[in-house]
């Protein structure tokens, strides 16, 4: 059996989850290890069960000690040699550090670590997953009270929260300036958009700050207070994105109903220092 931990909120869940399903894929008995989430600065909740009708049987139950004694690999900064595990016999543990590739997950590890950003499992198991999800019903989506979801529309997302709050994530991510999303808005407007809903962990915030734009701007807001899941379960719904430099609107925007009729406008500056290796080719970078 192997294990996968899961870290992060719902979009690297989601990451961690499709990794999941390409070593099951692969042949590998798999599950979920959830016993670090709340571990995690800030902690963080499983909610990868409640986007994804299949996903709870592959959690791991709460008490299992499977990974006791486990060796260790490091990938990225600090890679063992060949030699030296060959002499090993291998590793159990498998933590990723930003430098792998698909040929890492074809070995002997039984524990993975990491957050496995990667369009390239992505892509082999997408189907899996968008065949998966748990969407909203008609009532659910009028209870935010955007109204219906039409082919002109264009789901926004502005991620603050934590990238503003949080020390460690405001130096890693930062927020995105509104220059970002004037342009990407202009553009919109130029495809033909009529309206952009706004997602936000902050919508009092981008009431102000995106009151005058080149289309109608409406703000979904959830019925329940902080339902992140809700919400991400809406912009599925949408066939075009302006995603912020979240994987959770990342993936709002690569498990969209019909995505293959829309468009994607993502970020060139995913972190503070960097872009994203992961965005899609057929993605719109701004």
């Amino acid at each position: 059996m192997k294990l996968v931990r899961l870290q992060g909120g719902l979009g690297n869940q989601i990451f961690q989850y499709a990794l999941c399903k390409k070593l099951e894929n692969q042949g590998a008995t798999v599950m979920l290890d959830p016993r670090h989430l709340h571990r995690y600065q800030p902690p963080r909740d499983l909610v990868l069960d409640q986007v994804f009708r299949d996903a709870g049987r592959y959690v791991l139950p709460v008490g299992s000690d499977v990974d006791a004694g486990f060796r260790t690999r490091w990938l990225g900064g600090n890679i063992l040699s060949s030699r030296l595990l060959a002499a090993l016999g291998g590793a159990d543990v498998l933590v990723e550090r930003g430098g792998w590739s698909l040929a890492d997950l074809e070995g002997s590890a039984r524990y993975y670590v990491g957050y496995w950003q990667s369009e390239s499992v992505v892509q082999s198991v997408v189907q899996d997953l968008k065949g998966d999800i748990l969407h909203l019903s008609e009532g659910e989506i009028r209870s935010f009270g955007v109204g219906d979801v039409r082919d002109e529309d264009v789901a926004l997302h502005v991620r603050r929260g934590d990238y503003v709050t949080h020390a460690r994530a405001a130096g890693h991510h930062g927020v995105l300036a509104m220059s970002y999303y004037e342009k990407a808005l202009a553009l919109c407007a130029q495809r033909g958009c009529k309206r952009a809903v706004i997602f936000s962990d902050d919508i009092e915030w981008c009431r102000k700050a995106l009151a005058d734009n080149s289309i109608e701007t409406v703000f979904a807001s959830s019925p329940k207070p902080a339902d992140d899941v809700a919400e991400f379960k809406l912009m599925l719904e949408f066939r075009n994105h302006v995603i912020a430099n979240s994987t959770f609107s990342w993936w709002g925007a690569r498990l969209a109903r019909d995505k293959d009729k829309g468009f994607t406008i993502a970020p060139r500056q995913w972190f503070v220092n960097s872009g994203s290796s992961f965005i899609p080719q057929a993605w719109d970078v701004l």
